[in-house]
């Protein structure tokens, strides 16, 4: 017989058992630990802007002079927004030439800001965005804006 078969043959007889010797003191109770990892999930939000946020300055017609006798450009110029609420701003500006004082008036024949009063060559109306568009004190809606002037 071959040494391969007789060492074959005598392995296939004898029991025997597969097991771990211990090379270190251990426990009665095998160990158990669990991890978990929770799966990570990024979401990106991005935030309406609300409607105090929406205005442009294109919604107001800011009317040039038209060769009417007195009447003058008006013009704006943009704001930070307001620091409270963060709504955007703008103010309305008629500036008369020397000599004369300026005059503002609203959505062509609606009356003018309360700081007509002053009688100034400057007139300068602070307009806020409110729900879209642009009002004077909170009250009035602001579509355009006319200026005129008169001798002093």
């Amino acid at each position: 017989m071959n040494i391969l078969a007789q060492l074959t043959a005598l392995l296939c007889a004898l029991p025997f058992s597969l097991a771990c010797a211990a090379t270190t003191p251990g426990t009665s109770t095998p160990r158990t630990t669990t991890t978990t990892i929770a799966p990570t999930r990024t979401t990106t939000t991005t935030v309406a802007p609300t409607a105090c946020m929406t205005c442009m300055a294109s919604q107001v017609s800011f009317d040039k002079a038209n060769g009417d006798p007195g009447r003058i450009d008006s013009s704006f110029r943009l704001e930070m927004p307001d620091p409270a609420t963060g709504c955007l701003r703008l103010t309305a500006i008629c500036t008369a030439q020397q000599g004369f004082f300026a005059f503002m008036e609203f959505n062509v024949n609606q009356g003018g800001p309360a700081e007509n009063q002053n009688m100034g060559q400057v007139v300068e109306a602070l307009l806020e965005c409110m729900n879209g568009a642009w009002f004077y004190m909170g009250i009035r809606q602001v579509n355009s804006v006319q200026c005129t002037e008169a001798p002093l």
